[in-house]
């Protein structure tokens, strides 16, 4: 959904019937992989939560806004590394490590969760209540994020072990660029924590290396 699909009735009814029936079945804590469950995969964030503030701009019902919340503090209770300020990509990478020893976190699926917080700041209304926990989240994350980032100018599949796969990650790469994008665009407007961020944040360029898809998960 996009600010301008609010103004489409039709479309609008859709996303509401859809998002009812999600309501109607609790977020349940710890987020344990199935594929029936709504929030299991932080990625997901990516999608729901900012066109769930959309459609509570549209229609005005708060409800959506709550479900938002709920799906969101699920997933970031669950899955978001409180030492590295990075989420995992699902319950399964919780624990494991790769043989290195590291942590194991995906960086499409940190990457998505990044740009979600972003586009979830846009569309969340001024003032509310909750936003400078979003706001703090991404400040943090956006520590981890430069901080994951390789001299080519690329995140590698693993980001606590680029050497496990040499070899940049174009989808992450376009999701924590769209991220650091709209925080250098639009800082001043999600909130002290995020305001304080540097006016020309270090992203290096990309070089032309791009790589083969392959997860970084150790093989069982």
């Amino acid at each position: 959904m996009t600010s301008a699909d609010t103004k489409a009735p039709e479309l609008l009814r859709r996303f509401e019937d859809r998002f009812d029936t999600l309501s109607a079945s609790p977020i349940q804590p710890g987020l344990a992989f199935t594929r029936a469950s709504n929030t299991s995969v932080s990625d997901g964030l990516r999608m729901a939560p900012p066109t769930l503030a959309l459609l509570a701009r549209a229609t005005g019902d708060q409800r959506y806004l709550q479900l938002a919340h709920a799906a969101f503090r699920a997933t970031y209770d669950a899955l978001l590394d409180q030492q590295a300020k990075i989420v995992y990509c699902d319950a399964r990478s919780v624990g494991l490590r790769m043989p290195s020893g590291q942590k194991v976190f995906w960086s499409p699926c940190s990457g998505s969760y990044y740009a979600g917080l972003a586009l979830l700041l846009d569309a969340l209304p001024v003032p509310y209540p909750k936003r400078d926990f979003y706001a703090r989240v991404f400040r943090q994350m956006t520590d981890a994020v430069l901080a994951a980032q390789q001299p080519d100018g690329f995140w590698y599949p693993s980001l606590a072990d680029p050497k496990h796969v040499s070899i940049g990650d174009t989808s992450a790469g376009s999701e924590c660029r769209a991220g650091l994008r709209r925080l250098r665009a639009t800082a001043p407007a999600f909130g002290s924590e995020i305001a304080r961020a540097p006016s020309h944040l270090p992203v290096r360029p990309s070089s032309a290396r791009i790589r083969m898809r392959r997860s970084p998960l150790p093989d069982p």
